[in-house]
């Protein structure tokens, strides 16, 4: 088996996606919106056109959210085949907990600081923002998204899996831990498949994942159809981690050619129903090149010396929603409708966000991915 050590730049994938999609949000709440192209030709000056599409390459938050999923793919089945080693066993019990752990804390402080901030905008500062939305962004604060039943559905992980139930206020980020929360629900069934006939839980994935994506896609149980319409990325991770944990490294190399996917992906299937599965196949891709490369080469050394970047990401990714949002209608309110046309805002804030994130996960997160 590997020396644990040599993930370590999975922390850093985790980081980097975390403050990815911090900006993928912050460039368009904090900062003049660059999307009208005759705006952007006419009315900036060159270096403002050079950075207004220099920050484009920030408008992937979803994929970035995709390869969340495979990480932690990776991690739940990479931690159980060392929990299986050390123990001969697997502790159901103690995986769950140890799940439940690991999610709720951050959780449960987003949700208050949702809570809190969305008061302050809403009432106290009285941002019309909350109540129209703005030509920036469409948000309203209403009592559906506010209500103490929408909190209990999202207390129980079921935003955007059932109708009626949303994420909580303001905070749209919590729209995929609903999911994360349910791959670890159903890991341990799909493990005793796996652990019987690798191959069978391969098909059931598939399968479920084409029942549920085309033939059914909008069945009578929402909940089934869009996690199994999203689990078939998750298992990814888990068959990356088999692969590298038996040190299958001929398989992993040849995998890592699957990143050429993310170009076909943003190409040709931008917009469509296959684009996270794309994006899936080719984050898979990335993942096996590093995992299968020497861990004294160039690239590894470089990725595991910025692991910290993994520290208090889970919490940054959580959090940060609601305060953008709140800043995003501060900005509006003292401009006059109109975003500010710099980025100092943007950088400030998410210099911030990261630092405040990282204070939280001291108490709240566990900061190592892999361990």
């Amino acid at each position: 088996m590997n020396d644990v050590k040599s993930t370590k730049f999975l922390d850093t994938f985790r980081g980097i996606a975390a403050i990815y999609v911090l900006l993928h949000h912050a460039r368009w709440l904090l900062t003049e919106n660059f999307s009208n192209r005759q705006r952007l030709q006419f009315n900036h000056s060159l270096l403002e056109k050079y950075v207004a599409y220099f920050f484009s390459i920030f408008r992937f938050g979803h994929e970035m959210v995709i390869l969340f999923f495979v990480l932690s793919g990776f991690v739940i089945h990479f931690s159980v085949l060392k929990m299986l080693k050390r123990n001969k066993t697997i502790n159901w019990k103690a995986y769950i907990i140890k799940r439940a752990n690991r999610i709720y804390p951050p959780f449960l402080l987003a949700l208050f600081i949702t809570g809190v901030v969305d008061f302050i905008g809403y009432k106290i500062c009285g941002f019309s923002f909350y109540r129209t939305g703005s030509s920036y962004f469409s948000l309203v604060i209403n009592k559906e998204n506010t209500s103490i039943t929408n909190f209990l559905g999202n207390l129980i992980n079921l935003q955007n899996l059932v109708n009626g139930v949303m994420p909580f206020g303001s905070n749209k980020a919590l729209w995929s831990l609903g999911y994360e929360w349910w791959f670890y629900l159903l890991y341990p069934f799909f493990y005793w498949v796996h652990s019987r006939n690798v191959t069978l839980a391969i098909v059931i994935q598939v399968l479920l994942f084409l029942i549920f994506q085309i033939v059914l896609p909008n069945f009578y149980f929402p909940v089934l159809s869009a996690i199994f319409q999203k689990m078939i990325i998750w298992w990814m991770g888990v068959l990356l981690a088999e692969l590298f944990y038996f040190n299958k490294f001929g398989t992993l190399k040849l995998i890592s050619c699957l990143l050429l996917i993310i170009p076909i992906a943003l190409l040709f299937f931008e917009h469509s129903i296959w684009s996270d599965l794309l994006w899936g196949i080719g984050f898979v891709g990335l993942l096996a090149l590093c995992l299968q490369a020497n861990s004294e080469s160039f690239l590894i050394k470089k990725l595991n010396s910025f692991h910290y970047f993994g520290n208090g990401s889970y919490t940054l990714y959580l959090i940060h929603s609601p305060v953008l949002i709140f800043i995003h209608g501060y900005l509006l309110t003292i401009n006059h409708g109109v975003l500010p046309n710099t980025y100092w805002w943007m950088i400030i804030v998410t210099i911030s966000m990261i630092l405040l994130s990282r204070l939280f996960a001291k108490w709240i997160e566990k900061v190592h991915l892999v361990g």
